[in-house]
């Protein structure tokens, strides 16, 4: 792997850890919100509904700081959580942003068009730690694309069933 190429994985690696922290630090703000704003109990929501409905979210954070942080330190594991976390997140935003895009008179509109760009964002990340160098650098085997497809299709199942 030549000096350009290592340095896009730091590049990816520092993006991916920094937006895992951010993402996850909203997702639980917001649960955070719901609670202390006393909006839980006025509606009779349960724990589980909240758990059910933002599982998915946390697990893909907690994943993408790993995933990040690990690349950055060069371990195929971080590589291997990097493409799960950055194609999980492509799907996440090109579906967000299909199901907005329906209905132009909404409030934010403009807005959730923003997710359309973070969808191939997230698919040039993908994209780009497949390309050769990174497979030639990790060596992934058979039994590691395996489980990238099976986690990928167990999340995105999840994502759909949610």
């Amino acid at each position: 792997m030549n000096r350009n190429w290592l340095i896009i994985e730091k590049i990816i690696a520092v993006l991916l850890t920094l937006w895992g922290i951010y993402f996850l630090y909203s997702i639980t703000s917001g649960i955070a919100d719901m609670f202390s704003s006393g909006y839980i109990q006025m509606n009779g929501i349960s724990y589980g509904s909240i758990a059910a409905a933002h599982h998915l979210n946390i697990i893909l954070g907690i994943l993408t700081i790993f995933g990040g942080w690990l690349l950055f330190i060069k371990d195929k594991t971080g590589w291997l959580l990097s493409i799960i976390s950055s194609a999980m997140f492509a799907v996440n935003f090109f579906i967000s942003s299909r199901s907005n895009a329906v209905d132009n008179k909404q409030p934010f509109a403009e807005f959730y068009k923003s997710y359309g760009i973070a969808a191939l964002i997230f698919l040039l990340i993908f994209i780009l730690l497949l390309l050769k160098p990174f497979r030639e650098k990790y060596q992934p085997t058979a039994k590691n694309w395996f489980w990238i497809v099976s986690i990928l299709l167990v999340l995105i199942i999840d994502k759909f069933i949610w």
